[in-house]
C-alpha cells in the first residue's frame, strides 16, 4: 500500500505551489497530474501579477516571457473606430508566461524540494474511511493513501465533487473565456506591443469582460471573455467578432494560431473548502475573480496555506475538521482575499444592473487594475498586511466614488 503524508491533485499553479511548500516543510508528498506534461491542458490568461509574487517570490526565477511595465486599453466603437490610452505602472506589474513552459518548471521546483511527481495520472475517485478522506483512486486502478489530500484539480475537480464539497455550478456563477496562442516573430511582438499588455473593450461583443492580447517572446496570448454561461451566449461568435476587428487584425497580422482553449472561471467560492483529510485550493475552490482576471495570486496563496495547514495536521496527528478549519481561517483573513473579493462582488452587482453601453465606462475604470500603480499598492498592502493601503488601491481600481458604487 502506497502511503504519503500528503497527496496533491493537480499540476497547475495551486498544485505545484502546495507540493513545493509541503516538501519544504519536510512532508512526504506526491503530486498527481492528468496531463503527460503539466501545463498542456491549461487555458489561461498567461500572466502573474506583482501581488502573486508576494506569496511565491521564487516564480520570478522561472521562465518568464515578458516583464510588463504598463498597459494599453482600447475602447472599440461599433463602427470599428477606437480610442486608446497607455500608461505605465511604475515598475513591473505583470509577468507573462507560457503555461506549457512555466508549469513543468514549477512542478520541477516542487520535485527539487523533495516532492514526487506523477503525470498522465487521472483521479477517478477518493478513498474514505470513517467519513475522512484518506486517499485517491487513479485511472490505473492504483490506490494511493495519505494523511491529507490537497485538491488543486481545477474548476471541474473530481475530488471536490466526490467529497460533496463541489456541486453543479449555475451558469450565472461561471464566466466563459476562449483563449489562444498566436505565434509571431520576436521582432514583430516588440514593435507592436513594446512589452505592454493590451486590453480591449467592445460594444456588442464581450459582455462584462475584458478581452486581451498579452505579449510573449514568440507571440501573443489572446483571450475573449464571453460573459456568464447563460442561454444565448455564443463564445465562438464573440471570438470571431474580436478577431475581425480592424485593430486586432493589424495586431496579429502574419501570425499563426497554434493552439486554442476554453476555460470557465467560477465566480463563487464553494461553501466549504475543507473536510476531514481534505482541502480544496485554486479554481476548484472558486478562488478567482473573473471581473478583474485575478486567479494566479489566489492559486499561489491557497496552495501555500493548504500546505502549511497540512504540516500542522500531520505534526499533531490530527487531520480532522477541527485542524483543517485553520486553512479556511488563513485564506479568509488574507488581505488580498478580503479586499479583492469584496470589491469584485461590488463591481459584479453594479454591472448586472446596467445596460452594456453604460458598462463600458465602468470597465474602463476597472481596466486600471493593470494599467496603473494599483498592482503595486495591492502588493505592498498584502506584504505589509495593511488594509488601509488595500482599500485605497481598491477604490482607485474601481473609482468607486466617481461611479457612485457603495464603499464596503
Amino acid at each position: 500500500m502506497e502511503k504519503y503524508d500528503v497527496i496533491v491533485v493537480g499540476g497547475g499553479m495551486a498544485g505545484s505551489a502546495a507540493a513545493k511548500r509541503c516538501a519544504e516543510l519536510g512532508l512526504k508528498v506526491v503530486q498527481l497530474e492528468k496531463a503527460q506534461t503539466p501545463g498542456t491542458k491549461n487555458a489561461c490568461g498567461s500572466a502573474i501579477t506583482a501581488t502573486g509574487t508576494v506569496y511565491a517570490p521564487y516564480v520570478l526565477e522561472g521562465p518568464i516571457e515578458v516583464k510588463v511595465p504598463g498597459s494599453r486599453v482600447y475602447y472599440i466603437q461599433r463602427n470599428g473606430k477606437y480610442c486608446m490610452f497607455e500608461t505605465g505602472m511604475g515598475g513591473y506589474g505583470m509577468y507573462t508566461i507560457h503555461r506549457t513552459k512555466f508549469d513543468p518548471w514549477h512542478a520541477q521546483q516542487a520535485c527539487n524540494a523533495g516532492s514526487e511527481l506523477r503525470t498522465a495520472t487521472t483521479i477517478i475517485d477518493i478513498i474514505k474511511e470513517d467519513d475522512r478522506v484518506v486517499g485517491v483512486i487513479t485511472d490505473k486502478e492504483e490506490k494511493i493513501y495519505a494523511e491529507v489530500v490537497i485538491d488543486a484539480g481545477g474548476a471541474h475537480s473530481i475530488v471536490a465533487r466526490k467529497a460533496g464539497l463541489l456541486g453543479r455550478r449555475a451558469g450565472t456563477d461561471n464566466v466563459l473565456y476562449a483563449t489562444a496562442f498566436i505565434q509571431l516573430s520576436k521582432k514583430v511582438v516588440k514593435e507592436r506591443f513594446n512589452q505592454l499588455c493590451e486590453w480591449y473593450l467592445t460594444l456588442g461583443g464581450s459582455n462584462y469582460c475584458l478581452n486581451w492580447l498579452f505579449p510573449l517572446k514568440d507571440g501573443v496570448s489572446m483571450g475573449v471573455g464571453g460573459g456568464y454561461m447563460t442561454p444565448g451566449l455564443n463564445i465562438r461568435q464573440q471570438t470571431l467578432e474580436f478577431l475581425n476587428e480592424p485593430i486586432i487584425k493589424e495586431k496579429i497580422k502574419g501570425g499563426k494560431i497554434k493552439s486554442w482553449g476554453i476555460r470557465t472561471d467560477p465566480e463563487k467560492i464553494i461553501e466549504k473548502t475543507y473536510a476531514p483529510g481534505l482541502m480544496i485550493t485554486g479554481h476548484a475552490a472558486g478562488f478567482v475573480q473573473p471581473f478583474i482576471g485575478e486567479g494566479m495570486a489566489f492559486a499561489l496563496m491557497s496552495g501555500k496555506y493548504a500546505a502549511e495547514t497540512a504540516a500542522e495536521a500531520i505534526s499533531s496527528g490530527d487531520a480532522s475538521e477541527e485542524t483543517l478549519v485553520n486553512y479556511e481561517t488563513r485564506w479568509k483573513n488574507d488581505p488580498l482575499f478580503k479586499t479583492m473579493r469584496i470589491y469584485g462582488q461590488t463591481l459584479k452587482d453594479y454591472l448586472l444592473k446596467r445596460p452594456q453601453e453604460e458598462i463600458i465606462n465602468t470597465m474602463i475604470a476597472a481596466s486600471h487594475w493593470y494599467a496603473s500603480p494599483v498592482p503595486f499598492m495591492l502588493k505592498d498592502g498584502v506584504k505589509e498586511n495593511d488594509m488601509r493601503k488595500l482599500e485605497k488601491a481598491a477604490k482607485l481600481l474601481y473609482r468607486l466614488e466617481a461611479l457612485g458604487l457603495p464603499s464596503t
